[in-house]
């Protein structure tokens, strides 16, 4: 399948895309193989989504980050919108507050207390097996 857009306007460059039907973490593999078949001199460069996320150096908030933004931009303007003022944000940002306290608070609770093995406990089968 030839594409005019993946190739370079002096014909020197051209950009393949792969698709793989499973995930595919490595990069190096698929580029590996690529060397192997591609015509001497050639230089091989491969990239992906894995590698791009996980980029040294990459920098950015993260996906949690720009949904937590989103979602706080869109309570904003809807508040804003049917209330017709940004007092309707102050349940919004209580609510927000006491979420992120309850799970700071829950993990302060599991960090300082040992967990039960209960599979590996024994029950006692009578009453005069707790004296």
């Amino acid at each position: 399948m030839d594409d005019a857009r993946l190739v370079s306007r002096n014909g020197r460059a051209v950009l393949g895309l792969v698709y793989r039907q499973q995930r595919f973490s490595d990069v190096a593999q698929i580029a590996l193989g690529c060397e192997q078949r591609a015509p001497t001199g050639v230089t091989v460069a491969a990239t992906g989504l894995t590698a791009l996320y996980n980029a040294p150096g990459s920098g950015g908030i993260g996906v949690l980050g720009e949904v937590a933004l989103g979602a706080i931009r869109r309570n904003f303007s809807s508040s804003y919108w049917s209330y017709g003022s940004f007092l309707a944000v102050v349940p919004l940002v209580l609510a927000g507050v006491s979420i992120l306290a309850t799970f700071l608070l829950i993990g302060v609770i599991t960090h300082f207390t040992t967990s039960v093995n209960w599979s590996s406990t024994s029950s006692p089968s009578s009453v005069s097996e707790l004296r």
